[in-house]
């Protein structure tokens, strides 16, 4: 019987070679240019939910203090395998969004990419996490975070299977969507130097989240200000949007 792991565990080595594709400094020059417009002075930023910091290390070396966090000490320990190539030396920890251990009012910027909090699953953890962070803004900070929409998972995600092939990986997503979340098992077969494949099997959840639900939330939770973009644009969303950013300002 296969074994299939917590998410971002077994996955966690092998998570870079998955997202090769994705344009993270793109992504960071975008998130750069909204904390230039809310948060200029900023000083110190937060990855929230940093995975294996493909966000921070992609910033650009003008802050003075980098903090990360992550519920997965796996991908933590990718993370920190990679700053030997890299001139940062942010502070790293485990920790969860709903709980995070930083003293009130001490960040200037926070940031979440990658639908990292469409793992929360209801309501009620995804208002805790807003609450988090807003406790441990300074007034005027801003948070950043960009979510999957009901439509991607609904229409897109589904209840299907993909295969993706790599010249030393083999990844197999199969998805089950069912009142608003997906299932996502992930399968890899990962080609070693020996030149055998090794399974590696995970199970992953996501909850599609309303645009207008999060910005309720948001102002729920005391930001003065919040806005929902279409993904690494500033024109509004639309019905088919697949992701949205969403700016939150305290």
């Amino acid at each position: 019987m296969k074994k299939i792991s917590k998410n971002y565990t077994s996955i966690a080595p092998y998570y870079d070679m998955l997202m090769r594709r994705v344009r993270y400094r793109d992504w960071m020059r975008y998130i750069e240019s909204i904390i230039e417009m809310h948060a200029p002075y900023a000083k110190n930023i937060l990855d929230v939910a940093c995975g294996t910091g493909n966000g921070l290390l992609n910033l650009r070396k003008k802050y003075k203090l980098y903090v990360a966090f992550d519920r997965s000490l796996d991908m933590l320990r990718v993370f920190k395998s990679k700053l030997k190539f890299y001139e940062i030396e942010p502070l790293i920890f485990v920790a969860d969004v709903r709980k995070i251990p930083i003293k009130s009012q001490s960040i200037d910027a926070a940031f979440s990419i990658f639908d990292s909090l469409n793992n929360l699953l209801s309501p009620k953890d995804l208002k805790k996490a807003f609450g988090e962070v807003f406790r441990i803004l300074k007034d005027g900070g801003v948070f950043i975070f960009d979510m999957n929409t009901t439509y991607v998972l609904r229409e897109h995600w589904g209840t299907k299977t993909r295969i993706e092939e790599d010249e030393d990986l083999i990844s197999i997503w199969r998805t089950r969507y069912k009142n608003r979340i997906s299932e996502l098992h992930i399968t890899l077969f990962v080609k070693g130097s020996d030149g055998k494949y090794v399974r590696v099997d995970e199970l992953h959840m996501e909850r599609g989240y309303d645009i207008d639900e999060v910005l309720a939330l948001l102002k729920e939770t005391g930001f003065s200000n919040a806005y929902a973009y279409d993904h690494m644009t500033f024109t509004p969303p639309k019905e088919d949007s697949l992701r949205v950013n969403y700016v939150a300002v305290k």
